[in-house]
């Protein structure tokens, strides 16, 4: 199977459920403000996602197709964020997360989670 085509549906189905996720805006919420108060959890994370971000980027570095460069912009995303979490200090941390307090950015970031994951599932799935 092409990797594109793997990662396409592996990050298109994670982005649709992470999107159904956040329409229980208390739950996440409450999941973020914990997040920021425990650094070993943050630091977790961070390693976590640094090798999902190195497992897409050395595996995908491709810049042909729109699909392609979209999923090599998402591993370097990912790997950039991972480095945030694993240096960046607990106060600072709290006031990023705190951004999703606000109702607008957290459902745009929902959309968004939402709108990926249909893409990318549509490449992966759909078109061939």
């Amino acid at each position: 199977m092409d990797t594109t085509i793997l990662f396409s549906k592996l990050i298109g189905i994670f982005c649709l459920v992470m999107g159904v996720s956040m329409l229980n805006r208390s739950k996440m919420t409450s999941v973020f403000k914990e997040l920021s108060n425990q650094h070993a959890l943050s630091c977790v994370m961070g390693v976590i996602m640094l090798i999902l971000g190195l497992i897409i980027t050395l595996t995908h570095s491709r810049w042909e197709t729109y699909p392609e460069k979209l999923i090599t912009i998402i591993g370097w995303w990912v790997c950039l964020e991972s480095i945030v979490f694993l240096f960046i200090s607990k106060e600072t941390l709290a006031q990023w997360l705190n951004m999703m307090e606000n109702k607008n950015v957290y459902y745009l970031v929902t959309f968004g989670y939402f709108l990926l994951g249909v893409c990318l599932a549509y490449n992966g799935f759909i078109v061939k």
